[in-house]
């Protein structure tokens, strides 16, 4: 076993097939292909099944993958400590919430991007249950999420807490969360702190959705609440921004619901190099 057998395991496992993982990595698949197959006699066990449709991976090839995923891990990691001096470089791969990427983090990221300008930065957005798997399964170096639920894995910086609201269309007759009952519920999808947070206000006061439509995007979400299509939950640092009374009211909700914590999170066994420690610094 050979750490390039390793790399075209793991590339065909993400792409879903040896012509993907080929124009991955730039490499021939009748080489690639070769090498799996000398990996799955090694092993003593199939890695993939196969068809017309690509690969998919084996119960026992599931298995090799959470050890392909840290044997690549720790060789990215020995790179990174072989090349760390004083100045801070590398790859810094961040997720956020989109709730947080458009109101506090702009401000974050120009400061450090201009105090360690030899670092490449990518921000990836999603929802909460998303950036967490990110994160756990080495994906992302860290990511900015909402709520109070701990993993034992992972370290939580704390990073303020927001203040939740419903929002309506300006035009909207509803002047309080007593009566949204009925109302169309627009959410991001299950994952989503927000939305679970809702769902659960929901229940509890026994208020009634008549619907619940599931967008990808916040803007498009939060566009479609401006035109009346229905009601949602975020921060209130999102929603100002839209606070006129011609587009979108918000409402006040229970203390017990309307406050959510922030936190920046990253696993307890991640290399500290310049970088990271410097973007903790300026969280």
């Amino acid at each position: 076993m050979d750490l390039q057998s390793i790399q075209f395991f793991s590339a065909v496992a993400e792409t879903g097939s040896f012509s993907g993982a080929a124009r991955s990595l730039r490499y021939a698949q009748s080489n690639i292909s070769t090498k799996i197959s000398a990996l799955e006699t090694e092993l003593g066990a199939a890695l993939f099944y196969r068809d017309n449709r690509g690969v998919t991976l084996t119960p026992k090839g599931k298995e090799f993958q959470q050890y392909s995923q840290k044997i690549l891990f720790l060789v990215s990691e020995a790179k990174s400590v072989m090349e760390e001096d004083e100045t801070a470089r590398g790859h810094l791969r961040i997720g956020s919430l989109s709730s947080i990427a458009e109101t506090r983090l702009p401000r974050l990221l120009t400061a450090f991007h201009k105090e360690n300008p030899e670092v490449a930065l990518s921000v990836t957005t999603g929802i909460t249950d998303e950036l967490l798997a990110g994160v756990l399964d080495r994906k992302l170096d860290g990511a900015f999420i909402a709520g109070s639920a701990r993993h034992p894995d992972l370290v939580y910086r704390d990073f303020g807490g927001e203040t939740l609201r419903l929002a309506a269309a300006g035009s909207s007759h509803i002047s309080s969360w007593r009566e949204v009952s009925g109302s169309t519920l627009l959410v991001l999808p299950v994952g989503c702190y927000y939305r679970a947070t809702l769902e659960a206000f929901l229940r509890e006061k026994q208020l009634l959705p008549r619907e619940t439509i599931t967008f990808t995007s916040l803007g498009a979400l939060l566009a479609n609440v401006c035109a009346g299509l229905g009601i949602c939950l975020f921060p209130e640092t999102v929603l100002r921004k839209y606070n006129d009374s011609r587009y979108i009211k918000t409402l006040e909700i229970p203390d017990k619901y309307a406050r959510v914590e922030t936190s920046f999170i990253y696993r307890k066994d991640l290399f500290q190099s310049k970088a990271i420690l410097n973007f903790i610094e300026n969280i």
